[in-house]
């Protein structure tokens, strides 16, 4: 199981957060299966954004915890950048693991590893 704090914690502790990725006002909600992503700035070295909302979705893909994103504020080519950089941080995360299946449940995120 991973919880929301989790998962705060991987993004501002991630070796991202070494090589520049400063996340202010960070919030992790799981629910009705999705993973919605607030923030109130993301810098990562000169790309700057402010008011971040994400919400997708987290399955595995060749066992690797993956995020697919159905919509994300603000848009745009800076916009486009952030579903690799949470990609990113989250193979990172569970680099020692080999996830086969995941499922969202209230404010929890359940894998199955091998």
């Amino acid at each position: 199981m991973i919880t929301e704090a989790d998962i705060a914690r991987a993004v501002g502790g991630s070796t991202l957060g070494q090589e520049g990725l400063n996340v202010e006002g960070l919030e992790v909600r799981f629910s009705g299966g999705k993973m919605r992503l607030t923030a109130n700035q993301l810098v990562y070295g000169m790309v700057s954004l402010q008011d971040l909302e994400l919400v997708g979705s987290l399955t595995a893909v060749e066992g690797r915890l993956q995020l697919n994103v159905d919509s994300i504020q603000p848009g745009g080519l800076v916009g486009a950048m952030i579903p690799a950089l949470a990609n990113e941080a989250l193979a990172q995360y569970g680099a020692e693991w080999y996830v086969e299946s995941v499922q969202v449940g209230e404010g929890y995120i359940s894998l199955r590893l091998r």
